[in-house]
């Protein structure tokens, strides 16, 4: 539920503790930093329970977020600041629609409201700065110039109604909010995630309010031009123990999915690949579930290759275990289906691809990679090899006398074996040519993988066709 995510959330310490604090309100009338009417809403909404504070903001909501806006506009004092941007932040995160009341303030407006939000980012105090930048970016997500429909933050799951409509559609801001904002705060965000202020707090704060202020579409604009992506893509591939940490960081990756720009980015960057990873691990749905909508946009962006990467890397199999699961969600349902259906297409290309395994061959450079260890390509192109006279299986042996590289050793002998198995007349084929001899030297190699692998490729080489299928 809601609490259990605030609390893994990992609240800091201060925050409980600053809403303790009594501040006196009247020195600040005395001193004309605020005014009568002003200090009468302080008042009146100051240490109210939930239901009264609700009760006070759907009766004058613009007018008590401009009494505390004045304070932060006219007040240094620490304890008081951090006071009044604890109480904001209070406010922000029972409801996030409660950032439209920034922006519903007399002239000179919203843009006021964020100008001192974000000149607080500079205070030297960590709490001050992890408040004003979490309540500007539900100020900046809910910009009346962002016109998608907004998801209320009462709801557990951040996105729970969120339709991908207004993720994608959500009008790039302008007017009040103009660049310059979002732009400040974003790189103040991309300040946290390369060099924290806060070793336990700066990551997971800059990540809770990424995945609110990516909400509005020019933001995602602004945060690949801050050279921002690669900061994610670090936080992805070395992902946070915290569950709800992740699911903010990933988050992120799903808003982003839905800008074209950002999608190039994340596939140079090996985001996909660290999707598949978390998928792997997670324990908690709403993080799988974002995940699984995340990599879905991404491959529908970046075409068949990284598709038939992440089937290499082992996803495939992740996602065919993940589908047995007792899971609620529909959209991650549905998204496990597709994920399962690209992949099987993507193996598919990959297997039959014949032609791409003697590019690799006559490149003299063998991996691990899909087409060698499935045994569908073999029997599938078993056949092509009988062209040119054996050309590809003669570079496979060449590479046997005068590669350097253990693991392109290891490969060709694994593959000399997988000819003698699935070929009428392998091992005839590979004595006429003289495989045999170099195989069996390949036994004495210094490297344990080679030694193995010759090892094998030797029996097959020795035994005949009926001991075959039991190797």
């Amino acid at each position: 539920g809601a609490g259990e995510d605030q609390e893994e959330a990992g609240a800091p310490a201060a925050g409980p503790d600053v809403l303790a604090r009594e501040v006196a309100w009247e020195p600040y009338l005395t001193a004309r930093l605020i005014g009568d009417r002003e200090l009468q809403l302080i008042k009146r909404y100051d240490k109210q329970p939930l239901a009264a504070r609700r009760a006070l903001l759907q009766e004058d909501g613009p007018a008590y977020v401009g009494a505390l806006v004045s304070v932060l506009r006219s007040v240094t004092k620490e304890d008081t600041v951090q006071y009044v941007l604890a109480l904001l932040d209070q406010m922000v995160e029972d409801d996030e629609g409660y950032g439209e009341l920034f922006h519903q303030q007399g002239p000179p407006g919203g843009a006021d409201a964020c100008t001192v939000l974000l000149r607080l980012l500079q205070r030297q105090d960590w709490l001050s700065q992890e408040k004003a930048c979490n309540v500007l970016a539900v100020a900046l997500s809910c910009s009346p110039a962002q016109s998608a429909p907004q998801p209320s933050a009462a709801v557990p799951d951040l996105m729970q109604g969120f339709s991908e409509a207004s993720v994608v559609d959500a009008a790039p801001t302008n007017g009040t909010a103009d660049d310059s904002i979002p732009g400040a705060l974003l790189d103040f965000i991309c300040g946290q995630l390369r060099r924290p202020s806060d070793t336990a707090r700066s990551v997971p704060a800059a990540l809770h309010s990424l995945s609110k202020v990516l909400r509005a579409r020019r933001a995602r604009e602004l945060f690949v031009e801050a050279q921002g992506l690669h900061l994610l893509a670090s936080v992805l591939k070395d992902p946070p123990a915290s569950p709800q940490t992740l699911y903010e960081a990933v988050l992120s990756c799903w808003l982003l999915s839905y800008l074209p720009a950002a999608v190039e980015g994340m596939g140079r960057l090996g985001v996909p690949q660290a999707l598949g990873e978390i998928a792997r691990s997670a324990q908690k749905e709403k993080v799988l579930r974002v995940t699984v909508l995340a990599l879905r946009n991404l491959l529908q962006g970046l075409g068949p290759e990284v598709a038939a990467q992440l089937t290499e890397l082992g996803t495939q199999k992740v996602v065919t275990n993940l589908k047995l699961g007792a899971w609620s969600d529909e959209e991650l349902l549905e998204g496990l289906e597709w994920l399962g259906g690209k992949m099987e297409e993507a193996l598919k290309a990959e297997v039959s691809s014949f032609s791409r395994y003697r590019r690799e061959v006559t490149s003299g450079k063998l991996e691990w990679s899909v087409l060698h260890q499935q045994g569908s390509f073999w029997q599938l192109n078993i056949g092509q090899f009988q062209a040119n006279d054996f050309q590809v299986l003669r570079a496979l042996l060449q590479l046997l006398r005068t590669s350097k590289d253990p693991t392109t050793l290891a490969v060709a002998c694994h593959d000399i074996g997988q000819f003698i198995v699935h070929h009428p007349r392998g091992r005839k084929v590979v004595a006429d040519l003289d495989g045999k001899a170099d195989v069996m030297k390949l036994m004495q190699d210094p490297n344990p993988e080679v030694q193995k692998a010759a090892l094998l490729c030797t029996q097959k080489i020795m035994l005949s066709k009926e001991s075959l299928s039991f190797l």
